[in-house]
Parts: structure tokens; C-alpha cells; sequence
């Protein structure tokens, strides 16, 4: 009896110490507190979790995004940040907890251990690494103990992050799938693999039942993800320089130190999280942002960590090696987009739980006064406001504090920020969405978007892209099923038509074409010209975009004044048609409207690509209505106003606004166009365009368009390589403008197409303009059709 007595005392004596350590862990780690959010593309993600949580739980059930329904745990406001805060405390005292568990009990150091491990994996984890690493150490603990109880949490968990986000969703799937496998594979265990497997879904199904009270969706959701987990690098990626010489041995180590430090624990926990590290590496480097990549490095080392508590044999080796392959990384991270060295707040987590908790209804009251300054700008005018009432409304292309800013009646699409819609199917759903009886009344479009693009207008979409371009069937759908209803300077206000616009689509040519070429594209068509792409993928680009990330894909538009202008494509949906005429630039300027003459598409690393590509131009009439496409963005007809163009081909004469040229530096055997090229020799300048800018244009606004074909240069020299716009009166520069070749270098070995816009208005009679190339780096290059074009803005 008394030996019971005394096991009773030491198994609640060994809880209550882990729970105090992990309540220590929790503490000290305590988070600061940010609950405003702000406009922009991701800011209004924090509103729309909360929102949906808080007052339309029944309409998330149609959304399908990165951020599921639960994501307001990782993102809370003033309205959840308790339970937010709960959540995640209960998160790391449970983490603590099964790290501590995870330590043999013999050992003399285990609560050391337990402790700076414990506070080391949850300083570098957030909410997402929390779940993640929860679910690995419960699977590790019943590796060690068999009990259930481990296993049917970890499964429980994997059913809760399934619906936080579609990163932790994936990710924790694909750790219990492997902890299944390992069942069924290694243990023989297969009438527990399908039992296991049952479980894990009726845990994310019942999750569902318990959100929404039905199963209709589900399926479409699951369906969802798995759009959303194909490789999007296409859409998306960043591409800095990487060192190899760096990554190899990160990678080297990183997937094969189970097997130096073989047993049979090592080969189960690389059974667990082999693949989800997998994962891990493909979300940094596929964006390749800081934000991104560091959660790569993150994650790397606290698989490193917990393997070095979980194996046991606690070799220096394994220590040593894990710390070089992370610093090789490390250094490699520093090349990322937005790179930022980050500092680790050891010790705040005491000061903000006193914070938290003496000061929240004052965070909460500032919060709220700081979100509503910052969503003020998005404010449309009152007359408006009212006129819309209680309307349902939408909002394209993603600034949804929209919504809160003017207090309207939300009704959102699927796939909520339209650039997230790089699938046909994922396409599809929006497009169906504005068909069906959910649709919105009104839709409001955001003109003055925050986003960086190669664009001159307020069509830019994320990374490059035309926005016109992120969702092709959707937006044949807006045409046809809603009208333009107001117009200003930031918005254009739809409203949905009465009856949809009939319209009819057909194929009228067929251009078998290849990276580079430029192809003519169909003139005098009224209606919606459109080019769909279409290409196979070669084995070898599969297995790039598979291990590491697929290549950028770019379309060049050539114009009637001749300037050229420079968009990324997603081939998944350029499938179902790029937009070319009219060409919509800005809707806020009516002469912001050109008529494209010709198509190129180009890419990096062609020689991996298949050559052949397929153009299927497609023209869709609208019946009753044949001027939509112009008068959807408020345009009764284009309006072009080219007051000068040139374009120096290196080929014969040219006017006399060209300077002269040695005809030593003309080479005929790599040239773009033609017969000739010209080539730049280091520390050196090409031809340039010079003339006067007529004094007529005083006081106007002009925008003056370059551009030129540059071949011959690896990225490090492409940083020192510029197409230089400049504007001098009497020796003074008024302005002086340079466009690097690094930004559109595709591929260094090729033709690459560099185009610079922008503009400005004279103020002084006698303004001297000149566009050249120069070459500031130590390699000669290739340059050929230096371009240029003038247009009068008139507003």
C-alpha cells in the first residue's frame, strides 16, 4: 500500500513539475501584444480571420485560402486576443511538457535540458510552430511509451491546424501521414494504420460538423488545399542569388544525418519529419523572401534540436555538424528578398504579461484608434455609402479593410485575394461565385493598391504581374455579369447587371512560336482579345520545379508607338487566356489604353524548357454590348496621345535624333533583331536619343517609355548595367533616372528585355532629353532596339 502511495506521489510530483516548468516556459516567452492592422495585401488578412469568427462563421464555409478558418488564433484582434493568447499558452506548457517527457529520466541534466530546450524551440516558434512541433513530440512519446494517449492528441492536433492556415494544415498532414506509413510499412500494423487513418479524419471532418453544422463544402475545401499545396513558385517565387556552395552541405546534412547516426530511433524520427522538413524547404525557397526563409531556418533548427533530445546518444558531432550546415544556411539567408538580421527577445515575456495584463483595455482602446486612422484612406465618399446601404459587397482585388473602413454588408469570394488564384480550379471558384446567388450586389475595385510591379498604372498585381492576368475566367465573368456604377480617382464601383451580357468565344489563329520570338498578334478585332499559352513541361523542369522551384515566366507586349511593356505570367492560368486587347493600363486616364501589335514571351533558364509553344488567340464578342471591355474600366473608346517615338536597330541610318556610333562595335552574329547588335565594352556608354522637348509640352504631363534587348551578363554584373533616362536645362539635371538589368534579368546567356516608364511635366523652354544603355560593369555586352516613346498625358 505504501509503495502504491509513493509511486501515486511521485508520478503527481513529476506532473506538476512539468506543468510548472512549462507555466515558467510560457511565461517568459509571454508574446508583445499588436492588435491594429493597417491596408495592403496582407495587413487585412487579421481583419477578415476575426471577422469571420466573430460575426459570419457560416460564410467562410465557401472560402478557400492560405488562411483557413481558425487563422484568427494566429492573427487576433481586440475581439479574440484572449482566446488567442489562452490558446497558445496551453500550446507551450503542452510543448514543454512532451519535451521534458521525451528526456529518460535517468538522465542528470534532464531538467536543464528540458528547460533550455523547451525555451529554445518556443522562442523561435509562432503559433503555426507551436501545433507543428506539439504533434512531432507526441508521436515521439508514443515511439517511447505506446500510449495512446500521445498518438490520439497528436492526431486531435493535426485536426485543429487543418484549419488554421493551409501551410500548417499541409505540413501536420503530412507528419501523421508519415507517422501512419511508418505504421503500416516498418511496424506491420495494418488494420491500425486504417483505423488511425479513420480517426485522423473523422477528427478534421467533426471539426467541420462542429464550425458550420454540415458536411456540405468539405470535400471542396480538402480539394481546395490541395490547389493551394501544388507548386505555385511560378506565381509567386523571388529568385536572389543563392550560394551553392552554402546550400549543398546544409542539404547534404539535413536529409542524410539519420542515417550517420543510424538507429532505430533515428530512422523513425526521419520517417516522421523527413518529408515535412521537405515541405518546410519548399515554402522558404519557393517565396525566398526573409519572411519565408527564415521560417525554413527556424524549422531546420528545431527538427536538429529535438532529434539531438530525441536520439539520446547526445554526440558533440552531431552538435558540431548541425551548427555548421545552420550557419552555412544562415549565411546563404542573407542574399533573401528584404534580408533583415533579427534580434530574439530573451527576456521580455515577464514585462509582457505584466502589460497584458495590467494594461489590455487601454492596448485594446489604442488599438482600435490606431486601426481606424490607418483604414481611413479606404473610406468612399458618404453619398455613396448610403446609396449602397446594406447592400452585399466584395472587393477586387484584396484591400479588405475596404469593408470595415465604410461599415458594409460583407459577401467574400472563394479565393479572396485574387493573385492566390494561380490554378484554373482555383480560378474557376471565383468565377462561379459571381454566376451564382451568392454573388455580391456591388463590387468595389481598388485603384491605389500597394504592390510593386513593373507597371505604370493601377493594373499592377503581385510580383510583376498584370492584374488583369491573375484570374482570367473570373474576370471574363465580371464583364459579363456587372456593370460600371461610380468612378473616381481610387475606386470603380460594379454593380451586378440585371441580366448577364450574352457573349461568344472562339479560337480565330493558332501560333506555334518559341521563347523570344516575337509573334503579331490579330489586328482590327473588336471585342476581348486574349492569347492562351500553352507549353509541356520538360522532364527535367519538373524535377527542378519539384526539389526547388519552377522558373519565372514573363510576357513582352509590344505596342503601336512602339514601346514595350514587361509582365509576369503564371503558366497554370495563362491557359485560359492573357488579356492584349484593349489593353487597360489605368482606368483614371482615359489615354492610358494601347493597342497591342505583338506578343514575346520569355523565361529563365530556357535551356531547360521545352521549346515549342502554342498561341490560341481567342476573341470573345458581347453581344448587344461589343464596347465592354472599354466601358467596364469607364473607357468609351482608346485614345492614344504618341507626340515622339524612335527605335535604333543597329541596322541602317536613323534619324537625326540618334548620336552617332562606331560601326567597329556592330556584330552580325548574335543579334535580336535583324542582322546587327551592338556591343557596349566595359565602363562605357551606347548611342543615345537626344532631342529638345517641345515647348508646347510646358506645364504638361509626358511619360517617356524606354526600352532595349541586352545579352551577355551574369547577375553580379547585370547589378552595374542601366538604361539611363535623363533630363538636363543649361547643365542642371532636372532628372536623372536609371533602370538596372538586374531586376528583369532572366537569363544571362540570352536576350533579356529591360523597360524603364515614368513620368514628368517641363517647366523650362530649351529641356534637353537623352536615353541611353550604360554599362558600368567590367563585361562587354550585346545590346539591340533601343527604343523610345513619348506620350502627352492629358487628365
Amino acid at each position: 500500500m505504501g509503495q502504491k502511495i509513493a509511486a501515486t506521489y511521485s508520478k503527481l510530483k513529476e506532473f506538476a513539475s512539468i506543468i510548472i516548468l512549462g507555466i515558467a516556459i510560457a511565461i517568459f516567452t509571454f508574446p508583445s501584444i499588436h492588435l491594429s492592422y493597417n491596408i495592403g495585401i496582407d495587413p487585412p488578412m487579421m481583419w477578415i480571420s476575426n471577422f469571420f469568427f466573430n460575426t459570419q462563421w457560416e460564410v467562410a464555409q465557401n472560402v478557400i485560402f492560405p488562411h483557413g478558418p481558425l487563422a484568427f488564433l494566429v492573427y487576433p484582434t481586440i475581439s479574440n486576443i484572449e482566446l488567442a493568447i489562452s490558446v497558445e499558452v496551453l500550446l507551450k506548457i503542452f510543448l514543454s511538457a512532451q519535451l521534458v517527457r521525451l528526456i529518460d529520466s535517468k538522465n542528470s541534466l534532464r531538467w536543464l535540458i528540458g528547460f533550455v530546450g523547451a525555451y529554445g524551440v518556443v522562442l523561435l516558434s509562432n503559433f503555426i510552430f507551436l501545433l507543428i512541433f506539439s504533434i512531432v513530440l507526441s508521436y515521439c512519446n508514443y515511439f517511447e511509451t505506446s500510449t495512446k494517449r500521445d498518438k490520439y492528441i497528436a492526431l486531435l492536433l493535426t485536426g485543429f491546424a487543418f484549419y488554421i492556415k493551409s501551410y500548417v494544415g499541409i505540413i501536420t498532414c503530412i507528419i501523421s501521414g508519415s507517422f501512419l506509413l511508418y505504421e503500416a510499412i516498418v511496424k506491420k500494423k495494418y488494420k491500425l494504420f486504417i483505423v488511425d487513418a479513420l480517426v485522423l479524419w473523422a477528427f478534421i471532418f467533426t471539426l467541420w460538423l462542429a464550425m458550420y453544422g454540415t458536411g456540405t463544402g468539405f470535400f471542396r475545401y480538402c480539394f481546395g488545399l490541395f490547389n493551394l499545396a501544388q507548386d505555385n513558385s511560378s506565381a509567386a517565387a523571388y529568385y536572389p542569388v543563392n550560394n551553392w556552395w552554402y546550400l549543398t552541405p546544409f542539404l547534404i546534412f539535413t536529409f542524410g544525418y539519420p542515417l550517420v547516426y543510424r538507429s532505430k530511433r533515428s530512422l523513425f524520427f526521419a520517417a516522421l519529419t523527413t518529408l515535412s522538413l521537405f515541405a518546410a524547404w519548399k515554402h522558404g525557397m519557393a517565396r525566398e523572401d526573409v519572411y519565408h526563409i527564415r521560417g525554413t531556418y527556424h524549422y531546420a533548427i528545431i527538427t536538429f534540436l529535438l532529434f539531438y533530445i530525441f536520439n539520446r546518444k547526445q554526440q558533440l558531432s552531431f552538435l558540431v555538424f548541425a551548427g555548421v550546415a545552420l550557419a552555412l544556411f544562415n549565411l546563404n539567408m542573407q542574399n533573401a528578398y528584404a534580408y533583415q538580421a533579427r534580434t530574439y527577445p530573451l527576456l521580455d515575456g515577464v514585462v509582457n504579461l505584466v502589460t497584458y495584463i495590467e494594461r489590455l483595455d487601454a492596448i485594446k482602446v489604442h488599438a482600435q484608434k490606431v486601426t481606424q486612422k490607418n483604414i481611413a484612406s479606404n473610406r468612399l465618399p458618404q453619398k455613396i455609402v448610403q446609396e449602397i446601404g446594406n447592400a452585399t459587397v466584395d472587393v477586387y482585388p484584396w484591400d479588405y479593410t475596404i469593408i470595415p473602413a465604410n461599415g458594409f454588408n460583407f459577401q467574400p469570394r472563394p479565393i479572396l485575394q485574387s493573385y492566390a488564384a494561380y490554378t484554373s480550379w482555383l480560378d474557376l471558384q471565383d468565377a462561379n461565385h459571381f454566376k451564382s446567388d451568392q454573388a455580391p450586389t456591388y463590387l468595389i475595385w481598388d485603384l491605389n493598391k500597394i504592390t510593386t510591379g513593373l507597371d505604370i498604372g493601377t493594373m499592377s498585381s503581385l510580383d510583376y504581374r498584370h492584374l488583369l492576368n491573375d484570374e482570367p475566367q473570373t474576370m471574363l465573368t465580371l464583364l459579363q455579369h456587372y456593370e460600371l456604377w461610380y468612378q473616381d480617382k481610387n475606386y470603380l464601383v460594379y454593380k451586378q447587371r440585371k441580366y448577364p451580357l450574352q457573349t461568344t468565344s472562339s479560337i480565330i489563329r493558332t501560333n506555334q512560336t518559341t521563347w523570344g520570338e516575337w509573334v503579331k498578334s490579330p489586328s482590327n478585332m473588336a471585342g476581348l482579345l486574349r492569347a492562351k499559352l500553352s507549353f509541356d513541361k520538360a522532364l527535367v523542369q519538373r524535377m527542378k520545379s519539384f526539389f526547388y522551384k519552377d522558373e519565372q515566366f514573363f510576357i513582352y507586349l509590344k505596342f503601336a508607338d512602339h514601346s514595350i511593356q514587361k509582365y509576369r505570367i503564371v503558366p497554370k492560368n495563362a491557359v485560359d487566356g492573357l488579356w492584349i486587347n484593349p489593353f487597360v493600363i489605368d482606368p483614371t486616364h482615359p489615354h492610358k489604353q494601347k493597342k497591342v501589335v505583338a506578343i514575346a514571351l520569355d523565361a529563365s533558364n530556357k535551356k531547360i524548357l521545352t521549346d515549342a509553344l502554342t498561341i490560341d488567340w481567342e476573341i470573345t464578342d458581347f453581344v448587344n454590348a461589343p464596347n465592354c471591355p472599354n466601358s467596364f474600366f469607364g473607357k468609351n473608346q482608346p485614345s492614344y496621345a504618341t507626340v515622339a517615338k524612335s527605335i535604333q536597330l543597329f541596322e541602317y541610318p536613323m534619324d537625326s535624333s540618334w548620336t552617332d556610333y562606331p560601326k567597329s562595335a556592330l556584330t552580325q552574329t548574335e543579334a535580336f533583331s535583324g542582322k546587327n547588335a551592338f556591343r557596349v565594352e566595359p565602363s562605357n556608354y551606347s548611342c543615345s536619343y537626344k532631342i529638345t522637348l517641345d515647348s508646347s509640352w510646358i506645364n504638361q504631363k509626358i511619360q517617356i517609355s524606354t526600352s532595349c534587348w541586352v545579352k551577355g551578363v551574369d547577375l553580379e554584373a547585370s547589378k552595374k548595367i542601366s538604361l539611363v533616362t535623363s533630363i538636363e536645362h543649361e547643365k542642371e539635371s532636372l532628372l536623372w533616372k536609371n533602370e538596372k538589368l538586374s531586376t528583369h534579368l532572366l537569363d544571362g546567356t540570352a536576350w533579356n528585355g529591360m523597360t524603364q516608364h515614368l513620368q514628368y511635366t517641363p517647366q523650362k523652354k530649351g529641356e534637353q532629353l537623352q536615353v541611353y544603355c550604360w554599362n558600368n560593369s567590367q563585361q562587354p555586352i550585346l545590346i539591340d532596339d533601343l527604343q523610345v516613346s513619348i506620350q502627352l498625358l492629358k487628365d
